[in-house]
């Protein structure tokens, strides 16, 4: 099998289509991806896995320059969600390393941190030591993801939930919560949502332009809802969510301390839930 190894070859149209229909793609593989990275002081490169011109593996390589030591600048490069390629093929992952590795020294990177979109198995994990990773103490990315199947009818799907779940979802309805689609204007009341969320929760939340880069670069595409419940004008939960090829993705959640006990989050997330499906 003749493979070729490209590095920065790939433009945004092929490696999207890639992405799209590979089995291991990911919106934070896609190129909307890197151009919203790159507002905020990441840049971008691409190394690809060419069979007779076709791409069949490859990893989107987001770099951070690190502070000036003397007269070198050193970078960190980071693959979120990746490589989007067939891990059961460890000669291909390999190739695809030494394609890495070509990129990441002419980047000028001190290392190198992956997190596949895979289940953790001795197999995955094999695969990786093969080629010199080693486990991170820290990650990024969540360390778990609940896959839904959105093919089923609606009926099926919430049939699939727990009865406290459809309750909750009825619940939410009869206690006067109103859910509806928000604009580029309401990504600011999210983020103040978000800011209570964070504070109560215990984690970090992006700057407001972040969330307003990302609302405005993928609603050009049609590609994000951000989802708002309220209850008599009152924001009470908000939910960004996104789309890319067959998948959907719920990102970004906030809720208020206020009304809890009215379920605004179950009906929240059952809008985006039914969103997803409606766009396939």
């Amino acid at each position: 099998m003749d493979i070729r190894v490209d590095i920065d070859e790939a433009n945004p149209v092929e490696w999207d289509t890639f992405v799209t229909h590979a089995r291991a793609g990911h919106l934070l593989q896609s190129s909307p991806w890197s151009h919203l990275k790159s507002a905020f002081g990441w840049d971008t490169g691409r190394v690809t896995l060419r069979q007779e011109d076709e791409i069949i593996g490859g990893a989107q390589v987001l770099f951070r320059p690190l502070p000036l030591v003397g007269r070198f600048r050193r970078t960190i490069a980071y693959v979120p969600k990746g490589p989007v390629i067939d891990y059961a093929e460890p000669a291909l992952f390999g190739q695809l390393v030494r394609g890495l590795d070509a990129l990441c020294r002419r980047r000028g990177a001190i290392l190198l941190k992956v997190e596949p979109d895979e289940p953790d198995s001795a197999a995955l994990r094999a695969t990786l030591s093969a080629s010199g990773f080693r486990p991170s103490r820290h990650t990024i990315q969540p360390l778990g993801t609940i896959l839904i199947d959105l093919t089923p009818d609606p009926d099926t799907i919430l049939a699939q939930m727990s009865s406290k779940t459809r309750y909750n979802i009825r619940l939410a309805e009869r206690k006067g919560v109103t859910v509806r689609c928000g604009a580029e204007e309401d990504v600011e009341r999210f983020h103040t949502l978000s800011l209570t969320t964070g504070h109560r929760d215990g984690f970090d939340v992006h700057g407001l332009s972040y969330y307003q880069r990302a609302y405005h670069l993928f609603s050009e595409q049609d590609a994000v809802r951000l989802f708002l419940a309220e209850y008599e004008g009152r924001l009470l939960a908000g939910l960004m969510a996104f789309a890319f090829g067959p998948k959907s993705w719920y990102l970004y959640g906030a809720s208020s301390d206020e009304e809890r006990q009215r379920m605004p989050n179950h009906l929240l997330q059952w809008a985006a839930l039914s969103w997803a499906r409606d766009r396939g």
